[in-house]
């Protein structure tokens, strides 16, 4: 992820992920270390 420029999604799975990588980030979502600093990268 460190290494991309872009992440190209589509109009569904953007609006799936829209609301739950936000929430990750800011812990209020149980998710392990790994997904969490990535979701902070998003």
């Amino acid at each position: 992820m460190g290494e991309c420029g872009a992440m190209l999604w589509g109009r569904v799975t953007y609006e799936m992920m829209e609301s739950y990588w936000p929430a990750v980030a800011r812990g209020d979502v149980a998710a392990p270390p790994a997904m969490r600093g990535w979701a902070a990268e998003l």
